[in-house]
């Protein structure tokens, strides 16, 4: 069996794949070691996703495999990709990762050391900044504490090969946009698992031309609370349910929303945002919020009109330097 199977769920990003994989490839790390394999599980795209996928298969047989949905099934094409992998951990990669210089070989190394203790990872990737290579959480508290809302990150989740044949009904929350919140804590529950998060950097992340299309107050808060409550106890977890949803909405979708609004690159749809806040916060949260957007608004102004300024500045001074030539 293969330690390592990076299972890769796409849809018609063919520029972004094709840099992921030539990355992989090119990797001394994936050169020669039969301990790592690559699958691809295509959506359906309509773009040239296939001719690039299957380029690399043909290229290097056995360690790279393709595979096409005959249709487009959304969020649960996690698990159609997860359950391709043949490896002792399988790895949601999303199809803009790229490795950074040396991490791969470290991975496969801190893979050994998993299977060794028992573990299963979870790559936090310099997120939070935490100290330490490796933080290990015994228990859904610890590890909602260690990581927050980078659950909602496909590209942290491992999931042990025997784990994923034993947990029902994987994409139960797939309507969510969320079910990798919901498997890692059941992983806790059902499997009783103990994860090392990962803290260090092992990744860089492509960013698509575009970004958006959905609700981030439906997904991040309303989807968000709604998993985070089937899973913890209201009562005995009020306070560490509590601190999580203030740190979602001021350190994720605070910011997004605000780019939403101020970008032409992301597109996430913002008209429920306040309505949200107000109804699972409060008026004096929704407050807050509304300072803060005020703040980042003129915090942009202030840094725009300064970059004018910087180039005005400079070609001021170039002028004056020709006339002292």
């Amino acid at each position: 069996m293969k330690l390592l199977s990076l299972c890769i769920p796409t849809y018609n990003r063919s520029e972004s794949l094709k840099y992921t994989l030539e990355s992989l490839v090119q990797d001394p790390a994936f050169n020669g070691n039969e301990a790592l394999e690559v699958v691809i599980s295509d959506n359906a795209s309509t773009d040239d996703t296939a001719q690039v996928a299957k380029k690399y298969a043909e290229a290097f047989p056995g360690r790279i495999r393709y595979h096409r949905n005959p249709e487009n099934i959304h969020d649960r094409n996690f698990f159609v990709a997860l359950s391709l992998g043949t490896g002792e951990f399988l790895k949601l990669h999303n199809d803009t990762l790229v490795f950074l210089e040396g991490a791969l070989a470290k991975l496969l190394r801190e893979l050994e050391l998993a299977r060794k203790e028992g573990w299963t990872p979870f790559l936090l990737n310099g997120a939070w900044n935490r100290k330490g290579e490796r933080a290990v959480c015994r228990s859904k508290q610890e590890f909602l504490e260690a990581v927050s809302f980078y659950t909602t990150w496909i590209g942290g989740l491992f999931i042990k090969r025997n784990d994923l044949e034993l947990l029902e009904n994987f994409s139960r929350r797939s309507e969510t946009k969320l079910q990798q919140v919901d498997v890692l804590f059941r992983l806790f529950s059902e499997r009783q698992v103990t994860m090392v998060v990962l803290n260090k950097q092992f990744v860089n992340v492509q960013h698509p031309s575009t970004r958006g299309g959905y609700s981030l107050a439906q997904v991040f808060l309303k989807n968000y609370e709604g998993i985070l409550k089937e899973h913890f106890d209201p009562v005995r977890d009020q306070k560490i349910l509590k601190k999580e949803m203030h740190r979602v909405l001021y350190f994720h979708v605070l910011p997004w929303v605000f780019q939403s609004r101020n970008s032409e690159t992301v597109n996430y749809e913002t008209g429920d945002f306040e309505p949200t806040v107000r109804d699972l916060f409060s008026v004096k949260e929704l407050v807050l919020v509304r300072l803060a957007l005020i703040y980042l608004t003129w915090k942009r102004f202030l840094y725009l009109r300064y970059k004018q300024f910087r180039g005005f500045a400079k070609v001021l001074l170039g002028l004056k330097r020709r006339k002292l030539e």
